[in-house]
């Protein structure tokens, strides 16, 4: 675990790492609010909001700038929630593409967790 975290540090700045963890709290708290998903889509879209927070924090602190470490991390947040929302959006517009999706995502990642 010492390694892994030795790793995270060198490699992000501390800007990005508390973008990834706002992205992080706000896609739990989108998926806190919405209990229509099973387990493996709402960590799937956990991990997606934190990817969204991280590169937005990392953009607005390599391009614009910005250095404010808990202003980027409340950015983030900011970027996560939308992303949890997003299979919410996908469903309303094209329903049948998402069940579709949805079907082919689970079969796929509980096969590879059944592995």
């Amino acid at each position: 675990m010492g390694d892994v975290l030795a790793v995270l540090l060198t490699s992000f700045s501390l800007q990005t790492i508390f973008g990834l963890l706002g992205g992080f709290l706000g896609g739990t708290y989108a998926m806190l609010l919405d209990q229509k998903y099973v387990k493996t889509v709402k960590c799937i879209l956990v991990i997606l909001s934190g990817f969204a927070g991280g590169a937005l924090a990392d953009y607005l602190y390599d391009v614009r700038g910005i250095s404010s470490v808990m202003g980027l991390g409340l950015v983030g947040a900011v970027a996560g929630v939308p992303v949890g929302f997003g299979m919410e959006a996908i469903r309303l517009f094209a329903p049948k593409w998402f069940d579709k999706l949805l079907a082919k995502l689970g079969n796929k990642y509980i096969n590879k967790i059944g592995e």
